[in-house]
């Protein structure tokens, strides 16, 4: 030991003077397969170290002699583990925290040795919104993970790992269940015939193994899995309850069973096994009376019975029931009144509801009677259904009572048949029964969420919890500390004087890392006291919502869970998952000792729902008529909000104003969160109309005369009212008119009165509008014509988009449909058909797409 003490201090001592010499030094590493060098020179010395054995070399360049000293360095000490549980739950949040010895610059969370979190100088950076990791109170010693939705692949190896080379690692189980719970085999209706064994087992998924239990017709009595079937008296209604003992959550499920018996014996009367029978006659067959034929008045119904044969049915709500009315009448009419009615004998209950029971009257009528004979009977049904805890009271003001009170818990529940109220509290594990339980005399340690269970055997238990606050009568949110000075120098009495100190007991409440929280993230509040209180809350608005018992917590939300940090009831934490904007308010930590201390947090979100007023994404203005659009978004703080026009870098402010022509395009409404850094756009489309800036005529006058004067007389070249002419030409017509000061008289260059003209079209092909190639923003609509001198063509677009008509729509307009379209015209009314066609290219115009970014 003495040896190893004396290694030490040379190692401590000599080492930076070897260090410092004009020596070349290396670090040979003794447990390792591969070397480790230390760099050293007189400016500069680097290290990286491990728990590790090495071996220090040092050789002088001049006379090459090696020196070397044996040594051990030991990295920091690395303990992972969670907060509040070793364990995890699916579904909820969960903190890892990682206390280190050393002081690393760099650390990373790694899960299956794969980093998801890291962190420099307490700064940190995820790879994915799941994981948030910092330092505790900015110490680097003490670091945690947040993770959020904990699921099934988190059941693994989490480790921290320090760039000094330090390291811990912890498994974190994930307890789920019970999930899915069901019946092997898998019907929930059994028909088992008596003598024949069936065994039913009850299955459900959990982690680790649930407590699964049996109860029958809503019995107390508990039996165990597997069900073993086998007898008539096992018929009836089961009851499997599936309990998590660890999380404290259960399911039941039912099996109806029905076990089919008999006959035990068969007996004949007489009681013989063999009869012998003498014929003897009949010699003749008579009637009494001795008629052949009898008419019989029909005089039912004698009695009505019901089937089911009671006067009284308890049906479970929800479940099917038919009541059948049974007579003896032949021909009968049935009625069945009550809060359902029927007009067959039938009563038909298809998924019975609460507010169908009642009294159930069924009445028959003889039809075939002359004077119809009636019987009637009822049958009560009553619908029975699981309990629903409609409210959980105290008489303590605000659930909060002074020590030492009776404090009156009153627990107002819907069922039938009544339920078995129990009430319980997260302070104990004693129970009490009854709808109203007094807790008397209260104490300090009775601070605690209290908790009302409400069971009749149908369905599952329903519970309802309230927070109870107990202020003890000596609660110190602050003390005085009287310091006294005495002095004595031997002559006469000593001299004193006192002077008080007050000290007050401090809370403190701030969100970590900042003091605002982002719109459906998670967020941490953390508490640091002075005194160590034996239970804590914190509250929203003044109401509980989560409340700890030496750092034993339970909260009335899975919203929330709070917890002490390391065990430690000084530094508290109240973790709020999937933030809303109810939560932009007071939040507070109270001790029973009496001292609190509040904060006011901030939701920040947006930008969302972005807008413009007036409310169209198209406006329509005309030049001269000024018209004002504001864009408006839901950011808190405020977003800045900027314009751009046709995709150029011109900023415009808010709001725009449009009054001129050249403000026509698209604009683009930019809506940046400032501290959240997010950003959203929309788009507006804005056409300004103007004009006609000027009418003229041609002639370029006001007012104009004209004289009639003929035509007198109109004749042809050939005087023939007719004529038909065989389509080679004319490629054009025209008209020859004849005009001095009239016309006197008007001709035809063929004098005919009609002419027949054989389609030879189409001539010539152009669009509206008349380009070869168009330019069109993506998003847009656009309509291409295709125009001919045709009279009947049929038209065909081919191209990304096709069409059967002279009109090319496109609609919305996206980039892939860019490319050559082509019109082709063809006339349907020529022997030999003939077809033109035309080209046009469209472009389609996109806003900027960022398709890779790379750093160097």
């Amino acid at each position: 030991m003495e040896f190893k003490y004396k290694l030490i201090l040379i190692v401590i001592v000599y080492l930076p003077v070897l260090i410092t010499g004009h020596v070349t030094e290396f670090l040979k590493v003794k447990n390792r397969d591969f070397p480790m060098a230390v760099e050293v020179n007189d400016a500069q010395k680097k290290w990286r170290y491990d728990r590790i054995d090495l071996t220090l070399v040092k050789s002088n360049e001049q006379n090459k002699n090696y020196v070397q000293n044996r040594f051990r360095i030991i990295a920091g000490h690395y303990s992972i583990r969670g907060v509040p549980e070793s364990y995890a739950e699916l579904g909820e949040n969960y903190t890892l925290q990682c206390n280190v010895t050393d002081s690393p610059i760099a650390i990373d969370f790694r899960r299956n040795n794969i980093v998801v979190c890291n962190m420099i100088n307490c700064g940190s950076s995820s790879t994915d919104n799941r994981y948030k990791c910092g330092c505790i109170n900015n110490n680097n010693k003490q670091l945690y993970l947040n993770i959020s939705i904990i699921n099934i692949q988190d059941d693994t190896t989490w480790s921290c790992r320090g760039n000094s080379g330090g390291q811990g690692s912890t498994t974190v189980p994930v307890y789920y269940g019970p999930e899915n719970i069901r019946f092997n085999s898998t019907s929930d209706n059994i028909d088992v015939i008596e003598g024949k064994s069936q065994s039913v087992n009850c299955l459900a998924d959990c982690k680790p193994d649930c407590n699964i239990t049996w109860s029958k017709d809503g019995s107390t009595t508990i039996l165990n899995n597997i069900l073993s079937l086998s007898t008539r008296n096992q018929t009836g209604s089961y009851t499997c309850t599936v309990r998590h003992t660890v999380l404290n959550k259960q399911l039941t499920k039912q099996l109806n069973v029905q076990i089919y018996y008999g006959p035990d014996r068969l007996t004949f009367s007489p009681d013989v096994t063999s009869i012998n029978i003498i014929e003897d006659g009949p010699d003749e067959l008579t009637f009494s009376p001795d008629v052949t034929s009898i008419k019989i008045i029909e005089d039912g119904p004698d009695k009505l019975t019901f089937s089911p044969d009671v006067t009284s049915i308890n049906i479970i709500e929800g479940r099917d029931q038919t009541i059948t009315c049974l007579t003896d009448c032949y021909e009968c009419n049935y009625k069945w009144t009550g809060p359902v009615t029927s007009p067959t004998k039938d009563l038909v209950l298809t998924q019975i509801k609460r507010n169908q029971e009642g009294n159930y009257r069924c009445e028959a009528t003889n039809i075939k009677n002359t004077n119809p004979k009636t019987r009637s009977k009822s049958i009560q049904v009553n619908v029975h259904y699981p309990p629903d805890i409609t409210s959980v009271t105290s008489d303590a003001v605000n659930n909060t009572a002074s020590e030492g009170s009776d404090v009156i818990f009153n627990c107002n529940v819907d069922s039938k048949p009544v339920s078995t109220v129990t009430w319980s509290s997260s302070t104990s594990t004693d129970t009490n029964t009854g709808q109203q339980w007094t807790l008397t005399q209260a104490k300090c340690q009775d601070t605690g969420i209290y908790t009302c269970t409400a069971n009749n055997g149908i369905g599952q238990s329903t519970t309802k919890s309230l927070p109870l606050n107990i202020r003890c009568k000596f609660m110190l949110n602050q003390y005085t500390i009287i310091y006294t000075c005495t002095t004595n120098n031997g002559i006469g009495q000593s001299t004193t004087k006192s002077l008080p100190l007050n000290i007050r007991c401090q809370y403190t409440i701030r969100g970590v890392p900042e003091s605002y929280a982002e719109l459906g993230e998670n967020y941490r509040l953390q508490c640091n006291v002075t005194d160590s209180p034996s239970g804590l809350d914190f509250r929203r608005n003044n109401i509980v919502v989560c409340n700890m018992i030496n750092c034993e917590s339970q909260s009335i939300d899975n919203r929330y869970k709070c917890g002490c940090i390391n065990n430690n009831n000084k530094q508290l934490y109240l973790n709020i998952s999937n933030i809303n904007k109810q939560d932009d308010t007071t939040w507070s930590c109270r001790g029973n000792s009496g001292g609190q201390g509040s904060t006011n947090v901030s939701v920040y979100y947006g930008p969302e729902n972005i807008r413009f007023n007036p409310t169209s994404d198209n406006i329509d203005g005309i030049e001269g008529k000024s018209q004002s659009v504001n864009c408006l978004a839901d950011c808190k703080p405020e977003c800045n909000i900027t314009w751009s026009k046709d995709g150029l870098t011109t900023i415009l402010n808010n709001r725009l104003s449009l009054s001129t022509r050249n403000q026509t395009g698209s604009y683009n409404c930019t809506v940046k969160h400032i501290v959240l850094n997010k950003q959203l756009t929309k788009q507006l489309n804005v056409q300004i109309y103007y004009g006609p800036d000027r009418l003229t005529f041609s002639p370029d006058v006001t007012s104009i005369n004209i004289t009639e004067d003929g035509p007198d007389e109109l004749t042809f070249s050939l005087d023939v009212t007719s004529i038909n002419i065989i389509e080679d030409g004319p490629d054009e017509l025209t008209f020859s008119l004849d005009v001095t000061n009239g016309p006197d008289e008007l001709t035809f260059s063929l004098d005919v009165t009609s002419i027949n003209i054989i389609e030879d079209g189409p001539d010539k092909l152009t669009f509206s509008p008349d380009v070869t190639s168009i330019n069109i923003i993506e998003g847009r609509d656009q309509t291409i014509t295709c125009l001919t001198d045709c009279n009947k063509c049929n038209y065909k677009w081919t191209g990304p988009v096709s069409s059967s008509t002279k009109d090319l729509v496109l609609t919305l307009i996206k980039r892939n449909q860019e490319g050559n379209y082509r019109c082709e015209a063809t006339n349907i009314k020529n022997t030999n058909p003939k077809t033109r066609s035309k080209s046009i290219q469209v472009n389609v115009h996109c806003k900027y797409l960022i398709q890779y970014i790379t750093h160097l």
